[in-house]
């Protein structure tokens, strides 16, 4: 989800408060989009089974997978991947997906 998202979901408020006067709507889509903007600010886990990313959205990922050969055992780690339509991809590898949060800011240099 994005920022573009979440003011959306403010201006439909307020559009709708002035046009049709619905306050309970208007309410519960305000309530909305401060708790989507909390979520992506927020630097927590998100569990796959509750909701996905939108689809092609690079994001940190908590997977686990099953490395054959001489180690035969799962293991869990993390990385950066992406999902279209529930199926991620994760450098080829054949994982399964846990948990994800959105990638942090990218760094800038601040200038003197």
């Amino acid at each position: 989800m994005s920022d573009k998202f979440v003011q959306e979901l403010r201006d439909h408020a307020s559009y709708l408060e002035d046009d049709l006067g619905s306050g309970k709507t208007c309410s519960l889509l305000r309530k909305a989009a401060s708790k989507i903007e909390k979520l992506m600010n927020d630097d927590r886990w998100i569990d796959c089974d509750d909701y996905l990313p939108e689809d092609g959205e690079s994001v940190l990922v908590w997977y686990e997978y099953y490395r054959y050969g001489v180690y035969n055992r799962m293991y869990r780690t993390y990385g950066v991947g992406y999902q279209y339509n529930g199926v991620w991809s994760l450098s080829g590898m054949r994982a399964r997906c846990i948990a994800w949060q959105p990638l942090p800011k990218r760094y800038r240099r601040k200038r003197k």
